[in-house]
């Protein structure tokens, strides 16, 4: 308590020093604590599941195509015939259907599971009951409910149960809430039923589960993934060039993201490494001036142990404070974060300062109160008590612990500057990216009606009521969204042997005539759809360049004829695949993300879908004359004028639609570039703060430079020589590690090498640049030392 008391009169004698001790510390600490909170929640704490560790993902893999999910008719033999696993689950995480009937017509989330998916993860329901086995052979009959859905949607109704719901048309009736799953299903309202007598569960072909298994104690992962490919293989042609995949459910939730939050977090690490080094300047510094009150302690008996503890206790109250403004300044971090698309990054919501968070902060100031402890100490090494006691003034600092400092500093911004100048060039790049279409004025929303209710007279009518909105150039319809999301199909050639265990797969989307008009898509030759080409017509297709290029090259692809098979959730066949003629070459238009390269597309009439399933639920694109916003309200009222229980849910800009895609290189992005520019300001303080003091305890030597002749300049060069050597030093060094940091980074770059020359360069000019103008400052203040006053000080 005595070192306590002493450290708080000796703070507040030095204000300036501790409000700078304090707020370094909290940069630093606060940048951690809310980084380490999110790599906890997302990284290191395990799925709530019962024996989490062994749950698997099951995929397939072919020579074509990674990745895929697992057809029904695999997953039935997978079910029948496994014995590696205690549980087999198959999932759709994501479709929609339409509510009617309680207020505004809306879309609710759904999740597709079959009867094994909740005694698989361990979730029992919160009220009632779940589907019985002989359910899952009934459709649209029963409903059960998430938690989420029930409080918001529901307002917790306590007689929720035989409630009746209209879904797609149908009344079903609540039978169950389950508990929320978000690190799995993080949005689901209703929970549906995966029924096996439904005509898409029995397309080999089609790829579309998600298929959760729970590993026997007694299997490895490599042996479940050996025997579900034996049994791949015995299923025909079709599945014998396939190879099943076992991965870790959390490996799999988590994806990439585990590595972009990996250089997050030693971004903030070396964010507090920079500042910590500043504040082992600052107590150098003032040690040094304390240097006769150190000599009295010593010369009354004081061992080094005991004056370890002191320290210790005054940089303790120093990290207790500078944790404290550092919890707040996390707490406010992660708010940013939310605000900045948190939610791209899986499992981090919701997220917040939480008792690992707080843990992690206290072990901070732990190790950092001792560390930080070798500054002080260091003084005692070579303190001279004679002199000390009888001059009283301060003594001079082991200028090779500052040179060391200083090139630590800048080797550890330079790191963070080359990364976040090598995801500044990649973001920049990727928003140059040519979309193959004019994203400007354009209006999206999702349509949904009820299931196989939608009609192509339904959609050419409200097309020709919001075409006929004031304010509006065009209006169209498409199963995918360009540039965010679109169907996979395969693909049959005429003109040549096709392959059946190795069908071709490429994006496919199916649109209305005005598509490509509304889009301003180019045609490069041929045709665009016209309203004849419906149902009774003959079937016609439209491809990409790259399509044509790739399959055709050289060769005029219109005529060609390809049959297209679009497999899906719920998609129905009304009769055999049949041929279609290329009619249209147009130009490649983004259907997946920018930042994703592009690839073969074929484009289907929406009025000749095989399926019948496109008229479920289509895209909505309205290109207008002014601001898109302030049409969406005009879009909507007309839209209801035509069917006031028509839903439109996520009505957004073709802007806002891109910059969501983006979401999580933009959040990689604005924290790297923040931590790069933290420690940059870091390091700019902490060379000016060590050369100022340098100079400090060098005035007799630049008065007896002065008295001999040494111009101001010379000393000038001097000083910055000196400076502008330790932290190229600091540069030579960061760059060394730079390339090992790039290197770990290659998977979120686009455009550039890990190796870019412009971003090393820019990264070096820039920090030298700043060295320089914080070596200029003291350098010139202390070259204008009087002689005479300085030999008189000493």
């Amino acid at each position: 308590m005595n070192d306590l008391r002493y450290a708080l009169r000796t703070l507040a004698r030095s204000p300036g020093f501790a409000l700078a001790a304090v707020v370094t510390l909290a940069v630093g600490i606060g940048a951690n604590a809310a980084v380490f909170s999110v790599v906890e929640k997302v990284l290191l704490r395990p799925l709530p599941f019962e024996g989490a560790n062994r749950l698997f993902v099951i995929r397939e893999t072919s020579a074509r195509q990674d990745r895929m999910g697992v057809s029904g008719p695999d997953f039935d033999d997978f079910y029948a015939q496994a014995r590696s696993f205690d549980a087999f689950a198959a999932t759709v995480p994501h479709f929609t259907l339409t509510w009617t009937g309680d207020g505004e017509a809306r879309t609710v989330n759904c999740a597709g599971v079959t009867k094994d998916i909740f005694p698989a993860l361990g979730v029992r329901p919160l009220m009632g009951r779940v589907y019985t086995p002989e359910e899952y052979h009934v459709d649209g009959v029963q409903v059960v409910i998430s938690r989420r859905f029930w409080k918001t949607q529901l307002g917790s109704d306590p007689n929720v149960l035989g409630r009746v719901l209209h879904l797609d048309g149908t009344a079903q009736t609540v039978i169950g809430v389950m508990p929320d799953v978000p690190d799995l299903f993080p949005d689901v309202d209703v929970w549906g039923k995966i029924v096996p007598e439904l005509e898409f569960m029995h397309w080999r072909q089609n790829h579309f589960l998600t298929v959760i298994g729970r590993l026997k104690a007694t299997a490895s992962p490599a042996q479940a993934a050996q025997e579900l490919t034996a049994i791949l293989h015995r299923a025909g042609p079709e599945s014998r060039e396939l190879t099943a995949t076992v991965a870790p459910l959390k490996a799999e939730l988590v994806g990439d993201v585990r590595t972009q939050l990996m250089i997050v977090m030693g971004a903030v690490v070396l964010v507090l490494i920079t500042g910590s080094m500043n504040v082992t300047c600052l107590l150098l510094a003032r040690m040094s001036a304390r240097a006769s009150e150190l000599a009295i302690r010593v010369t009354l008996g004081a061992g080094r142990a005991r004056m370890l503890r002191q320290f210790v206790t005054e940089n303790l109250l120093l990290l207790c404070l500078g944790s404290a403004l550092g919890l707040i300044l996390a707490g406010a971090l992660v708010q940013l974060g939310a605000r900045l698309d948190l939610g791209a990054v899986p499992r981090a919501q919701p997220i917040g300062i939480n008792g690992p968070g707080l843990a992690f902060t206290v072990v901070i100031a732990l190790v950092l109160s001792v560390a930080l402890a070798w500054a002080p100490t260091s003084i005692l090494d070579r303190l001279d008590l004679n002199s000390a006691l009888k001059s009283g003034k301060s003594l001079a600092g082991r200028r090779r612990s500052y040179r060391a400092l200083v090139v630590s500093e800048v080797c550890c911004a330079a790191v963070l500057l080359v990364a976040a100048g090598l995801l500044v060039r990649s973001f920049w790049l990727v928003q140059r990216v040519e979309p193959g279409f004019q994203i400007d004025h354009l209006l999206t929303a999702y349509v949904r009606t009820n299931a196989y209710t939608g009609t192509g007279a339904y959609f050419n009518n409200l097309l020709d009521r919001v075409s006929e909105t004031p304010g509006v150039q065009g209006a169209a319809v498409s199963s995918c969204v360009p540039a965010a999301r679109s169907a996979t199909a395969t693909v049959t050639f005429r003109d040549r042997v096709n392959d059946p265990a190795n069908p071709v797969t490429v994006e496919a989307c199916f649109t209305s005539p005005e598509f490509f008009t509304t889009l301003r898509t180019p045609l490069e030759r041929g045709r665009f759809f016209t309203t004849h080409d419906d149902r009774h017509a003959p079937a016609v297709l439209i491809v990409n360049q790259a399509f044509a290029r790739k399959y055709w090259p050289g060769e005029d692809p219109l005529g060609k004829q390809v049959a297209v098979s679009v497999l899906g959730t719920g998609r129905r066949m009304l009769g055999t695949i049949g041929f279609r003629n290329v009619v249209g070459v147009v130009g490649n238009m983004k259907q997946e993300p920018l930042d994703v390269p592009s690839s073969p597309v074929v484009y289907l009439s929406f009025h000749q879908d095989e399926t019948n399933h496109v008229y479920a639920g289509l895209n909505l694109f309205v290109r207008t004359t002014a601001d898109p916003r302030l049409a969406s309200a005009t879009v909507r009222d007309r839209i209801h004028s035509l069917n006031p229980d028509q839903p439109l849910e996520d009505m957004r800009t073709m802007d806002e639609v891109l910059g969501a895609t983006l979401a999580r290189r933009r959040l990689s992005l604005v924290l790297m570039g923040s931590f790069a520019g933290l420690a940059l300001v870091l390091c700019a303080i902490g060379v000016y703060g060590t050369i100022a003091y340098s100079l400090s305890q060098r005035t007799r030597e630049f008065g007896i430079r002065s008295a001999v002749g040494a111009a101001r300049g010379d000393l000038v060069k001097m000083v910055m020589r000196e400076g502008l050597w330790l932290s190229g030093m600091g540069v030579i060094i960061g760059l060394g590690f730079s390339l090992v940091v790039a290197r770990a980074m290659e998977g979120l770059l686009f455009g550039i090498a890990a190796t870019d020359p412009w971003t090393f360069v820019a990264a070096a000019a820039t920090l030298m640049s700043v060295a320089a103008a914080a070596c200029f400052t003291p350098a010139w203040k202390g070259s204008s030392v009087d002689p005479a006053l300085a030999m008189r000080a000493e």
